[in-house]
């Protein structure tokens, strides 16, 4: 029941976000960069887990490189399709250390793979199709976030990173879904309930 309402929220919002223009996408996600660097959680961290933006996703590229400008160690995903888990690695030059991988999304090539623990990590910026405001979310239905997360450490935040209009009421919560602390949109933060 719950797998069969998440598909349609996924096809649902993906209709949606897939009709944006690239002015719209930058546009926003232009907003959402500046709500996020005036975070104070943001500008305390010196460890920042980033996933590589995709398609009509939250862009992240000008967040990527503010980050590597201002000494911030970045973070980035590399996803294992088999085992449906993703491995952390340091990024220290972009966008040269990443090639396209797993379906088309940016990962770093085998040489610059820098393993790092999610436990090392201050905050950890979570990409989805929909969250609602208890800061649970659909993502793409692989279940890697979810698994990332279950081992989380206490003191890690995690930001949502979307499109206002990604935000819906209530998403069905399974047994290993994890929620947010917070959501940054265009409009500006959402403090969800475990935040």
């Amino acid at each position: 029941m719950i797998a069969k309402v998440k598909k349609n929220i996924r096809k649902e919002i993906k209709e949606i976000r897939n009709l944006m223009t690239y002015a719209m996408v930058k546009n926003s996600s232009d907003k959402i960069f500046q709500h996020l660097i005036e975070n104070e959680i943001f500008r305390n961290s010196m460890t920042v887990f980033t996933y590589v933006s995709f398609k009509n996703e939250v862009k992240t590229d000008d967040l990527i490189r503010y980050c590597l400008k201002n000494h911030k160690k970045v973070i980035v995903p590399l996803c294992n399709n088999n085992a449906k888990t993703i491995k952390l690695s340091e990024l220290k030059q972009f966008p040269e250390e990443l090639e396209k991988g797993t379906m088309g999304i940016l990962e770093p090539k085998a040489e610059y793979f820098r393993p790092v623990d999610l436990k090392e990590v201050d905050l950890a910026l979570v990409p989805a199709i929909a969250y609602d405001y208890r800061g649970y979310r659909v993502g793409y239905g692989g279940g890697y976030y979810d698994r990332l997360m279950e081992n989380k450490s206490p003191n890690l935040y995690t930001i949502g990173l979307c499109y206002q209009f990604q935000i819906i009421p209530n998403i069905p919560r399974g047994v290993h879904d994890f929620a947010v602390d917070c959501i940054i949109t265009e409009e500006g933060m959402i403090k969800t309930a475990i935040g």
